[in-house]
Parts: C-alpha cells; structure tokens; sequence
C-alpha cells in the first residue's frame, strides 16, 4: 500500500514540476527582449502554479482510479478466495464445512 500512495505521489509531483518547469522555458522562448523582469517570471510561475496543481490533479486521477481497482481486486481475490478455499478444502476431506460469513 505504501508503494502505492508513493507511486500516485510520485505522478503528481512530477507532473507540477513538469508543468512549473515548463513555464520559464516558455517565456525565455516568446519573451526575450519584451522588457520582462525576474519579478515577473517570477510571478508567471508562481500564479501558474495553483493551475499546475489543478491540471496535475487531473492527471492523477487516472492512476488512483487504476490503484483503488487494483485493491479492490486484491481485497476481493482474498475473501473469496479463502472462502472457496475452505469449501474445497471440505469436499476433499468428506465434511462440507460451510464458510464464515464473507
């Protein structure tokens, strides 16, 4: 589960550094010799920022999508599987024994 929640942190993370990198590069290619100042690259990156999370939450939201589905079959392969464990293991040695509630 850890390595999980790291991996969906992981893209999120990436995804705004991609993004906030993104920004000064743009700007050093379409706005050298417009006058701009560091202040206001600065100020580029830091109001794009809230979108860059936003735009990252986005993204994101396929994979959590795809790990909470991968639990749920985790989760669902261990209690169905113990119980039809248990009602094979009753066939096999002549005594049915009912499963535990699921």
């Amino acid at each position: 589960m850890k390595h999980k929640l790291a991996f969906l942190l992981a893209v999120f993370a990436a995804t705004v550094l991609l993004l906030a990198v993104q920004k000064p590069v743009f700007l050093a290619w379409y706005a050298v010799g417009r006058g701009f100042t560091a202040a206001d690259w600065w100020q580029v990156v830091r109001h794009g920022l809230a979108l860059d999370m936003t735009v990252a939450g986005y993204v994101t939201a396929l994979p959590v999508l795809a790990v909470l589905l991968s639990l749920f079959i985790l989760a669902a392969f261990f209690v169905f599987g113990n119980a039809c464990y248990r009602i094979g293991r009753g066939h096999a040695s002549g005594t049915l024994a009912e499963p535990n509630h699921i």
